[in-house]
């Protein structure tokens, strides 16, 4: 057998112990990139959530000045999630509950999860939290739709809203406030850490 012979078959074994060497390595840094990967698309389904909220209340103030109507996110909780549907004011005295009941007030789009394309979130509290400054004390967890004493986001033909919030969590106990400012429909996103039990504001803009 020749020199030739004999280099050929070394270099073959060091090629194939190259090749598990290089997959051991590739293994490693898969398994440890995971987590992070998976708090990233935790984070981002969070953060998709807040976004198509911004862009349900945009939606919802277009309409009313478009059609010179109220038009109204109404959430209702349906075993262990939310839901909500888009509805028109039919009788010009706004989006009311007994005008719902009644279907005075017509369904127009929906309902909606909003979990259901965005992943494992849904309106909801890990427990009680601080409220978003400048408010003092604590948010009831069992109150994650807070408009007052309905579960009804209107908007008015002139373009003003309900005031209130609404919260989303993950996962991972991370929450995203939207605050909503009555006299423009105005939205503010707000991130929680709960390991720092601290507030901060979500940069971007608001609506509409």
């Amino acid at each position: 057998m020749g020199a030739g012979s004999v280099w050929s078959r070394n270099q073959a074994g060091w090629s194939l112990l190259e090749a598990l060497v290089t997959l051991l390595i590739a293994a490693a840094a898969a398994s440890m990139a995971a987590p992070a990967l998976g708090q990233w698309q935790r984070r981002a389904a969070l953060a998709g959530g807040g976004a198509r909220l911004v862009r349900e209340v945009r939606e919802l103030r277009w309409r009313a000045l478009a059609n010179g109507c109220s038009f109204a996110m109404v959430f209702e909780r349906r075993g262990e999630r939310w839901r909500y549907g888009l509805y028109r004011d039919g009788d010009g005295d706004g989006v009311r509950s007994a005008d719902l009941a009644s279907g005075v007030d017509p369904l127009v789009d929906g309902p909606f999860e909003i979990g259901r394309e965005l992943g494992p979130i849904d309106f909801g509290l890990p427990g009680p939290i601080p409220r978003i400054p400048p408010a003092a004390g604590e948010l009831n967890p069992r109150d994650p739709i807070q408009l007052g004493s309905t579960d009804i986001l209107s908007v008015s033909p002139l373009g003003s809203s309900s005031s209130g919030s609404l919260y989303l969590l993950g996962p991972d106990d991370r929450v995203l406030g939207a605050v909503i400012y009555g006299p423009t429909a105005r939205v503010r996103l707000w991130s929680y850490d709960p390991a720092a039990r601290r507030w901060s504001r979500v940069a971007g803009p608001g609506a509409p």
